[in-house]
């Protein structure tokens, strides 16, 4: 199969717990990427020398420590921030290496060995497909469930992008919900994103593994809909969903607070005004589909 040069940029923060998984993942694939950058964010546990061992061992991981502040970060979304700084400090490292695909990918995941071979199949028989992914559940204890399988979408733990959509976009900008403002851009350049359901990702750092509060969770949630300018009917109508999952009324409860005080506090994600636009103008085309299919 031609056009088959991927390159991955995987930012990490403290990951030693998962990067061991997802270095063995890439490792086995069918079509190695050309380059893996690994970017320690100025981690404090082993990713280091994790990181540093696998480019050792292997020609094609590249490590690189990344000290990721400065004074003018944003004070909300500083994690995307972060993050996007890391994945641009990981490109530059490659010198401007030629690639079909370049992706976005997290340092906790993990997939079948012909994960990226498929992919990219699937890439080349539709050429319009901007932003590629698989169906992503979450893994822990034996368990799985679903964290992301919407066909339309890419979920963020691997936006695997077509290299002339990447370049066009720009790929992320530095500002709260990135990934989800990646596939924006790519629809606003007139590109398809589309994850394909029986290409599985494993997810392992489940919101148990984070240690986070499910309700304080959900209030972020919804200050960050409301930072990069999410629309309130298209918040509730999203929201809404929610009642039938855990913790059930009381997590959209929060959900909604979040979005209700980010409204009242004026948060800014900093989301560029066309991009917003365009994003506003998708939401409520979704929402006019679902009512007429209803």
């Amino acid at each position: 199969m031609d056009n088959t040069r991927y390159i991955l940029i995987t930012p990490a923060y403290n990951e030693a717990r998962f990067l061991p998984g997802v270095i063995e993942a890439v490792a086995a694939q069918t079509i190695r990427p050309v380059a893996w950058v690994i970017v320690s964010d100025a981690s404090t546990d082993a990713t280091d020398e994790i990181g540093r061992a696998a480019a050792a061992k292997h020609d094609f991981i590249h490590f690189l420590r990344f000290e990721n502040e400065r004074p003018d970060a944003p004070a909300f979304g500083r994690l995307s921030w972060r993050k996007v700084s890391a994945i641009r400090a990981g490109i530059a490292t490659l010198g401007g290496l030629s690639s079909d695909y370049i992706a976005n990918m997290d340092a906790d995941v993990t997939f079948a060995p012909d994960f990226f071979e498929r992919l990219m199949g699937k890439m080349v028989a539709n050429p319009e497909v901007g932003i590629g992914g698989g169906f992503i559940y979450n893994s822990d204890e034996g368990r799985e469930w679903p964290y992301f399988i919407n066909p339309d979408g890419v979920g963020g733990p691997i936006q695997f992008f077509r290299r002339a959509c990447f370049d066009e976009t720009g790929g992320y900008v530095p500002c709260a919900m990135e990934d989800a403002l990646a596939l924006v851009m790519a629809r606003m350049h007139g590109w398809q994103t589309r994850s394909f359901p029986d290409l599985r990702i494993l997810h392992h750092k489940t919101p148990k593994a984070k240690g986070r509060n499910p309700l304080r969770g959900a209030f972020y949630s919804g200050q960050l809909e409301r930072a990069i300018g999410f629309s309130p009917l298209y918040h509730l109508a999203r929201n809404a969903p929610d009642v039938l999952r855990k913790p059930y009324v009381v997590g959209c409860m929060a959900r909604t607070a979040g979005y209700v005080w980010a409204t009242c506090k004026g948060t800014d994600g900093g989301v560029p005004s066309d991009i917003r636009a365009f994003m506003r103008r998708e939401q409520m085309q979704k929402l006019r589909q679902k009512l007429i299919s209803s």
